[in-house]
């Protein structure tokens, strides 16, 4: 019955949530956070919109920040990586995606290079995942993750972390049960010590919102919770999100609110996250799905 029902979430997880964290459905134990706020207004969406758009200028554009995670890339490398992601969460053709990687990684910057490497495996091989290419999703996965541990040789960081946390996540789901079994663990624990480094992490504080909203309830699954700790990351950003952060944020509180029953609220939501990718796969299918 677990497999089962880790196959049949596994399609949502690899459209909507870039680091998936259905390794709950044999661990169940990712970070809890306490609850943020009790109560939600019936205008909710429509205030929170308001405030996302106002307070931290990110609108429909995916904000200021190019690609999360990475504090001195050259401007023109930047923009190719913003440009690789953009065509992940697109889902363009997995060739061009490999023809636009290969690119970038014959080109790797002096500075945050095996961070760089990583995530440009990673963007690779969710693309393949996307088009249903396991094989090739689980050779550009196993390398990002290798390139993350190797940008690492000082000692544990929150970017380094958190591209490890990535990678796994996304093995856990395509490889056996018994990789799962052995580091579906590691998930929360990487989550733990990302936070531990940096509390504000926004990447380490989706996926602790998306373990809430994705999971049914015996495996974790809180939506009221995920929705309450989403608000909070909102509106504690004025500067703004990554596009691919933004969407993320979005996506989860569309899933939540559907969990919830609250189909006009999940429609909006889902509305705003496919107006920052018009052809993502997982918000335009949870929209028709929505709108029958």
């Amino acid at each position: 019955m677990l497999n089962s029902m880790r196959i049949k979430r596994t399609r949502q997880a690899a459209s909507a949530y870039p680091y998936t964290i259905f390794v709950t459905l044999i661990t169940a134990s990712l970070l809890a956070f306490p609850s943020v706020f009790s109560a939600f207004g019936q205008d909710f969406a429509g205030n929170l919109l308001r405030t996302l758009q106002a307070g931290n200028g990110s609108g429909n554009s995916g904000g200021s920040v190019p690609v999360s995670g990475f504090s001195s890339l050259p401007p023109d490398f930047s923009a190719e990586l913003a440009a690789l992601r953009d065509g992940v969460y697109n889902n363009a053709d997995p060739r061009e995606i490999l023809q636009q990687g290969q690119k970038l990684l014959g080109s790797l910057p002096q500075n945050e290079t095996e961070l760089a490497a990583s995530r440009i495996e990673y963007f690779i091989a969710r693309s393949f995942k996307e088009h249903g290419d396991k094989k090739s999703a689980v050779i550009h996965f196993e390398a990002a993750l290798e390139y993350a541990k190797k940008s690492m040789p000082s000692g544990e960081t929150a970017e380094g972390l958190m591209a490890i946390t990535r990678a796994l996540s996304e093995l856990c789901l395509l490889k056996d049960m018994a990789f799962l079994i052995s580091n579906g663990p590691k998930i929360s624990q990487y989550t733990k010590r990302i936070l531990s480094l940096d509390l504000s992490h926004v990447g380490a504080l989706i996926t602790s919102a998306a373990s809430k909203a994705y999971p049914p309830p015996i495996f974790g699954g809180n939506p009221r919770q995920a929705i309450a700790e989403l608000t909070a990351l909102l509106k504690a950003k004025p500067e703004g999100f990554s596009r691919d952060d933004l969407f993320d944020i979005r996506a989860c509180m569309g899933t939540a609110y559907e969990k919830l029953g609250q189909k006009s609220d999940a429609v909006f939501w889902f509305s705003k996250a496919q107006e920052l990718y018009p052809n993502n796969s997982y918000a335009r299918e949870e929209l028709e799905k929505l709108k029958q």
